[in-house]
């Protein structure tokens, strides 16, 4: 039912969108963040939150995109250590680049790019579907942007992503 759930949300991505709006990124962020509280609340993750600066996007899909990275962070967080989680917003080449990075268990450089495509778990014990990190990838793209992941937090993950509106004028 889960994975029936997260198929029909991938595919509607691109077909029914929201119009696109301006508003604050932080805001989308702190949305996604209530979302998952009661995730949050039981792993004792801390999250830190800095300026985001503005987006003009479908903020629906946005918020979409960091409950996934969201939850990913905490469900991949390394044995006995309590979750730390940061967003923010960087400007890089020229643009406005939002970031979510942790102190997890990291990706791998190799598998880094597969990490984002459909159905692919790096631990196939671990729980979901395998569509998270594509939904959000899709998201992005049809935002006019792109997503990848770098080194984080001792060892954890940075997830970056760019929307075609990201001019130097919304850079945080």
């Amino acid at each position: 039912e889960r994975l029936l759930g997260d198929l029909l949300a991938l595919s509607r991505i691109g077909r029914m969108v929201n119009p696109p709006e301006r508003f604050p990124m932080r805001d989308a962020f702190d949305e996604a963040r209530s979302r998952v509280g009661g995730l949050i609340a039981s792993s004792g993750a801390t999250i830190r939150a800095g300026e985001m600066g503005e987006a003009f996007a479908d903020r629906e899909r946005l918020v979409e995109v960091w409950q996934n990275l969201i939850e990913n962070a905490i469900k991949y967080s390394k044995p006995g250590v309590t979750p730390a989680l940061e967003a923010g917003a960087e400007a890089r080449d020229g643009r406005s680049a939002f970031f979510l990075r942790d102190n997890g268990i990291g990706i791998d450089r190799k598998y880094r790019e597969k990490a984002f495509a459909l159905f692919e778990k790096i631990n196939p014990k671990s729980e979901g579907t395998g569509i998270g990190l594509a939904l959000v990838k899709r998201i992005v793209e049809v935002h006019g942007g792109r997503v990848w992941v770098e080194d984080g937090i001792d060892g954890g993950s940075t997830f970056i992503f760019t929307l075609a509106d990201g001019g130097p004028d919304s850079a945080a």
